[in-house]
């Protein structure tokens, strides 16, 4: 057990099995498991407090930013870059649990990705965006892309210091019929580029 965690502790008859009641306490290493009480002292479940418990069980993972041009070589000034997420980030999470014959599930479902993009600008996507394919050809299109307009020159690292941020929304359902929402999560990665720019350099003269 976990220290400052919050337990649940059934009981059940003897003859069927059948459940009696259960109580709920806060394990603190030190102290002694709350004593046994009667059948009748025993309450139904906080449903939605059992709900809070297993949404620290849901396995949110983070954001995988790519970019066209990748990375890890310089954007240009004036042209698009191209913006996305592994497909993978952008799914429904879940966890369950069963407790004193109550089952509760809690479902973190996609809600979009902002792309903070270091220049003071910051765009939204609706999905994880599309990624480049090198033999797609010219007639490729995405909805989520970004034009830097100056270079990165002059700031830390001589980089835009970018992120990627994921938003789930959040709900839970009971096997009581009972459900309800939860606060969003979100989970951010980092990323850096370099952007520069290119200028045509115009010679005259013959041989040049």
């Amino acid at each position: 057990m976990q220290a400052g965690r919050v337990y649940y502790r059934e009981c059940h008859y003897a003859d069927d099995g059948s459940l009696a009641g259960y109580e709920r306490f806060v394990y603190q290493p030190g102290q002694p498991a709350p004593a046994g009480q009667p059948a009748e002292a025993f309450q139904p479940p906080d449903v939605e407090a059992i709900a809070r418990e297993v949404y620290a069980e849901v396995p949110l993972v983070l954001p995988q930013p790519h970019t066209s041009p990748p990375a890890g070589t310089p954007q240009l000034v004036g042209f698009p870059v191209w913006l996305w997420v592994d497909g993978a980030v952008w799914r429904d999470f879940e966890a369950h649990a069963a407790v004193a014959g109550v089952s509760v599930s809690v479902v973190a479902r996609p809600d979009r990705i902002e792309w903070n993009l270091g220049d003071g600008t910051t765009i939204t996507c609706e999905g994880p965006g599309t990624p480049w394919d090198p033999l797609g050809g010219n007639g490729q299109s995405t909805d989520c892309s970004h034009v830097y307009q100056f270079v990165s020159a002059g700031r830390p690292g001589g980089r835009y210091q970018a992120s990627v941020t994921m938003f789930w929304t959040v709900s839970w359902s009971a096997s009581t019929g009972q459900s309800g929402t939860l606060p969003g999560a979100s989970r951010t990665s980092g990323l850096s580029l370099l952007v520069t720019e290119r200028q045509a350099v115009i010679r005259h003269g013959a041989g040049n």
